[in-house]
This record gives structure tokens, sequence and C-alpha cells, in this order.
């Protein structure tokens, strides 16, 4: 979308179907015109100026001749294939016509042959109000198009899988044109805000010579494995073409299991403690003093070994027994500071059983 603002206040918009142009087709434009301000204001008429080269013979084939459509009330007149005047059926009264506050005007032209790859330019010229010749409002308003080289192709991203684990990478492949003068922009968010990776761009060149090799049909086949771990969830990948001032962009999501917590700004009132994400595992037979609130997590084995085989676990006193048998077991005691632990296996070797610290982290107070 192009668009401009005349003296008089008027807003111009410049919109097209398809909303990507491509050379030598043919689309639909709309010219809208907003009146922004609190106020009436006049519009007499207008002249629309084509660019030269619209009708150039690269543009065979259109259903129909070049059509320009005006809003109700309003007639137009073609000078010339490139220059159309607009002019408001008001206008033959002595009063211009004005637009209203938030009133707004649109004109549609069909059949518009795209220009070659590049830009081009349409400018529109105020009909000036009776005793304003020569002012600014006569100055010709640019809106620019921009049009995509032909056969720009993207196909949009595919991932190698539906879901993730905390902690994979991905790899994602796509098909694109290699056109001169087309910019490749893949972004994505692996990790949440603050990590140092919540964010990371990979450029053309990089896509282009690491990852794109040539197929049959004139394309490139894009393969991206991410060097970072994916922790947030959702991970969206975004895939930008850029030709000139234009963009298409191409977009899709990585969901991830049991992914990293996310905070924004933390409150505390009282009393608040950390979860940390590092586990301690104890030596056998051994005994332990917690530094800090957390969890005591013991296991053990499936193995053949009769009810003596046993793992004693004596937190501030009290004793716990987890016997080994034909199916594993476990055990999760959450514990205050400064807790006695003591636990013996009797009969069962080190490798079929454990027994694991987790520590709350630090508290924070208010």
């Amino acid at each position: 979308m192009s668009h401009n603002t005349s003296p008089t206040g008027l807003r111009y918009h410049l919109t097209h179907t398809p909303p990507h142009l491509t050379a030598h087709t043919h689309a639909t434009l709309t010219l809208t015109i907003h009146n922004p301000t609190p106020h009436a204001i006049p519009l007499p008429g207008l002249t629309l100026t084509l660019p030269d080269t619209f009708t150039g013979a690269n543009t065979p084939n259109a259903p129909d001749p070049l059509t320009l459509r005006p809003p109700q009330g309003w007639t137009t007149h073609t000078d010339s294939p490139t220059r159309h005047t607009l002019t408001p059926t008001a206008t033959q009264g002595s009063q211009p016509h004005q637009l209203s506050p938030a009133g707004h005007l649109a004109f549609t032209l069909t059949n518009y042959p795209t220009h070659t790859p590049g830009t081009s330019t349409l400018h529109l010229t105020e009909t000036p109000r009776p005793g304003q010749e020569g002012t600014d409002s006569q100055q010709p308003l640019p809106l620019t198009l921009t049009t995509w080289p032909p056969g720009t192709i993207v196909n949009p991203p595919t991932l190698n899988k539906n879901r993730y684990s905390n902690g994979d990478t991905a790899t994602i492949e796509w098909e694109y044109s290699p056109a001169p003068g087309i910019d490749y922009t893949l972004t994505y968010y692996p990790q949440p805000q603050g990590s140092g990776n919540e964010k990371i761009t990979v450029t053309y060149a990089q896509i282009q010579d690491n990852s794109g090799s040539p197929m049959a049909n004139g394309l490139r086949h894009a393969v991206y494995t991410t060097g970072v771990p994916l922790t947030t969830d959702p991970v969206p990948f975004i895939l930008t073409a850029t030709y000139l001032d234009d963009t298409r962009t191409y977009t899709t999501i990585a969901t991830i299991n049991q992914p990293d917590a996310k905070f924004g700004k933390l409150q505390v009132s009282g009393h608040t403690t950390l979860l940390s994400t590092a586990s301690q595992g104890l030596p056998a037979n051994g005994s332990y003093t917690t530094p800090t609130e957390g969890f005591l997590v013991c296991w053990t084995a499936e193995t053949n070994a009769r009810d003596q085989n046993k793992l004693n676990v004596n937190t501030n006193g009290e004793t716990r027994t987890l016997f080994f048998g034909n199916q594993s077991a476990s055990l999760t005691l959450p514990l205050a500071e400064q807790s006695n632990i003591s636990y013996t296996a009797d009969g069962a070797a080190q490798n079929n059983y454990s027994v694991t610290w987790i520590p709350l982290g630090h508290s924070i107070s208010q």
C-alpha cells in the first residue's frame, strides 16, 4: 500500500489486488480518499496520471480494456491513455464538492497492466478551488507501486516435527526463487526474552550459500537447522522475502513440550521462593543436611531381588522404606531447610537405586 497526504489535508491510499504485483500481469488498483480532519475539505476534482510505461508491449492478454470506475456522483474523462480527469457533479454549481469529516471516496482501476520489475509512480493532482490557482494544491502527489520479477515463488516453510522437546533443535526448509534483487531473511525466537537468544536472524547470503541447493524447476531448496536449543513455546519462524520496499511474509510455528517459564514484571509481597533447576545426586549410604528448602527424590530399580533388598530413608527422625521388586518404586519428600537426611541400601548395588536432592532457590522477601 502506498499513501500520501495533500496540503489540503486529504489522505490518499493506493492498494491493489493481488497484494503483491508481478511483472507483465494485470491487477486491480483501488484509490481511496479519506478526510481525517474534523472539518469538511473542498475537492473540486482530481487528475490521475499513470506511468508512461504502463502500456508497454510486455503486458499481453488483458481480459478487458483498462477501466476507471468512479464512485457515485463522479464522472471520468480520458484525456490520454495515461491521463484521466475525475470530476464530481457538484462542481457544476457555484460551490465545489466537499468531503465531510471522516468521509471517504474510492476509485477502482481494473485491468491495470503491471510495470516491468521495479517501481512505478502514479501521480494525483487536486483541482484547485476558485482563487487558488498556483498554490501547493496543484503539486502532483506521488503514489508508488512495486512490481516483483516474473515467476517469483516462495513456498511456505515447513518443520521436521510437529512438536519438540525442551532443548531440541529444529530443521526448517522451503523453496524460493533466487531472482536478483530479492533478499530472504529467516527470523526465529528460540528462547525467552532476556536470555540473549530471544531473536535470531539468518540473512539471505547464509541461506543461499550454506543451505540453498538448485532444483530442476529453477527454484532453490533451503534447509536450515537452528543453532540454539528451543526452550520457549511457541517458537515462531518468520521467512521474509523483500524486493525494494515490498515484503512477503511466511510464518510457521514450533510447539515445545515443557517449555521454560517466561516471566514479565514480578512483584513479591511476603515470602516467595524460586525453584532451582540444578539437582544433586547423593552418594551411597550417606547422610546430608539440606541447605535450603527442596525435594528429596528416592528411586529403586526393577530387579529380581527379594524383600530384604531395600532402601531405608530417614528424614528428621522418620524412616521410610522402598523395597526392590518386580517394578521400580519412587518417593518424593518435600523438606525444609536444615533437614537431616540419612539413607542405607541393604543388599542392593548402587546402580539400582538413587537419592537425589532438588533444591529450591533463594528466598525473596518484601
